[in-house]
């Protein structure tokens, strides 16, 4: 239980780079929406082809995906409350804690728990 409850910023992640692809998907005819398809397609068949080496080649894209799904979420947000100051406050708060949530964790995962992993020391040992 504890493990699924950590996952929860992954969770957000996704949902919002979904939210981004779903807002790409819409803006088809603009030539970035094409590039970044095409980095997209390109990434996946190194990672197909070559494996885990060419993983970060998919982290801007994700990155550019995640931005874009949480400018349609305050897009949405604020249609729906144009002018109403509470509700603006309130979405923008909650937005914020989610996001710094995510990044702490993020940040969390790649300074602290990568590098005291077997497999990461066994890799970086400086004795070999």
């Amino acid at each position: 239980m504890g493990q699924a409850l950590a996952d929860h910023p992954v969770v957000l992640t996704t949902i919002l780079a979904v939210l981004g692809a779903y807002s790409y998907f819409y803006q088809r005819r603009l030539s970035r929406t094409g590039l970044l398809a095409v980095l997209a397609i390109f990434a996946c068949v190194m990672i197909a082809l070559n494996g885990p080496l060419w993983l970060p080649l998919l982290m801007p894209i994700v990155y550019i995906l995640t931005a874009m799904g949480i400018a349609v979420l305050l897009q949405k947000w604020f249609t729906v409350f144009p002018r109403n100051p509470l509700a603006r406050t309130v979405g923008i708060t909650i937005l914020c804690l989610a996001l710094a949530t995510v990044s702490v964790y993020h940040l969390q995962r790649y300074f602290i728990v990568w590098p005291n992993t077997t497999a990461t020391k066994i890799t970086f040992d400086q004795n070999n």
